[in-house]
């Protein structure tokens, strides 16, 4: 039980052009929120580094799409490689929204 009230936040945002990159924690569970402003978003190409989970917050697995605040419903597909930590962005985003992942997984 104790494990599970233990709780661990990391912000990265200094030193990245995004508005927010955080990291949490609660027992085996992780959540991440990211907001990348929309003059950031549209310069991103094919296979762009989004970030790096820091170490004590890497999921095993992680495939998710990045939710695009567009009316048309545009996502971002992403690689996530769980040797490094790093997620990837595999399609160029052709409108200049704001994009958002907000999200829970599983640490182990």
């Amino acid at each position: 039980m104790e494990n599970l009230i233990k709780y661990d936040f990391v912000d990265k945002t200094q030193g990245t052009r995004y508005t927010a990159l955080q990291f949490e924690k609660i027992g085996n569970v992780g959540h991440v929120f990211l907001d990348i402003p929309s003059g950031v978003s549209n310069t991103l190409n094919d296979g762009a580094l989004l970030f790096n989970f820091p170490e004590k917050y890497r999921p095993k697995t992680f495939n998710l799409k990045i939710i695009i605040s567009y009316s048309n419903g545009k996502t971002a597909r992403t690689r996530y490689d769980a040797n490094t930590g790093n997620l990837y962005i595999l399609s160029k985003i052709l409108v200049p929204e704001s994009m958002y992942l907000d999200t829970f997984y599983f640490l182990d």
